[in-house]
């Protein structure tokens, strides 16, 4: 395409998660601008991007990696209930669920442990991770944006860029629906956001602390959080 008609290059755009690593490769072979694998383990695995949030002082919640239910009912009674139990690799909300006691933790542990992983088999990513997922404190949101829906949680988006260490954002979205659990369905976002103008500032400041904090470049980025 490029030669056809007479452009160069510059970098790759990956439309889906499972795709990054492969991005990056093309990338790296090619010397088009693209997160490297290295970085990616950050913004993929949703264990170590929670680690990278909690050495550089960033806002998280209480988590842990498991290797079995047992591990499970420990952890989860240390953070304490309601929990939410997640695989490290899938997006899109999959296999995500809210627990709020060791019975239903019991129930689910082993097919959101298998289905997590196989969802994203193609994924070469699988094969560098351990067979875990993360338990980790349930944030219940509150919402903080005016709105005629009776809505008990506040979630927003912040969606960007940064190209050469510079973060540049683009927009905002209000989860205008609740999500609360047991499952977290990617239903509706709505754009622009109703946050007041102070917090969309501090939400501002926070994507560029995280994207710092992954140390991610030559990309776009998509960062979801919740009101408290």
């Amino acid at each position: 395409y490029c030669k056809e008609y007479g452009c160069d290059p510059v970098g790759l755009i990956s439309l889906t998660e499972t795709g990054m690593y492969f991005g990056s490769n093309i990338a790296q072979l090619l010397g088009l601008r693209f997160p490297s694998k290295e970085i990616l383990v950050g913004v993929r695995d949703k264990y170590q991007m929670r680690k990278l949030f909690s050495e550089h002082g960033l806002p998280t919640v209480s988590f842990s990696e498991v290797f079995s239910v047992e591990e499970a009912y420990k952890v989860a009674e240390e953070i304490g209930y309601p929990v939410v139990i997640k695989p490290r690799l899938a997006g899109g909300s999959l296999y995500i669920r809210r627990i709020d006691n060791p019975i239903t933790l019991h129930d689910c542990f082993d097919e959101y442990l298998e289905c997590g992983i196989n969802v994203v088999s193609g994924d070469p990513m699988v094969g560098q991770t351990a067979r875990s997922v993360i338990i980790e404190k349930l944030i219940e949101g509150v919402t903080l944006f005016d709105t005629n829906l009776d809505l008990p949680v506040g979630e927003v988006s912040v969606e960007g860029f940064v190209i050469e260490g510079r973060v540049c954002v683009l927009g905002h979205h209000d989860k205008p629906l609740p999500s609360n659990g047991p499952y977290y369905e990617e239903v509706l976002w709505s754009t622009p956001t109703r946050l007041p103008f102070n917090l969309i500032s501090e939400l501002n400041d926070l994507a560029e602390r995280t994207v710092k904090a992954v140390k991610l470049d030559n990309s776009f980025f998509h960062i979801e959080a919740r009101t408290t």
